[in-house]
């Protein structure tokens, strides 16, 4: 689904964010 995907993203760029933080 489109809005799974989207959450995966999210999820993903969220990540990413944290490991840089």
């Amino acid at each position: 689904d489109i809005l799974g995907r989207i959450s995966r993203n999210s999820n993903k760029l969220r990540l990413k964010i944290v490991y840089k933080g």
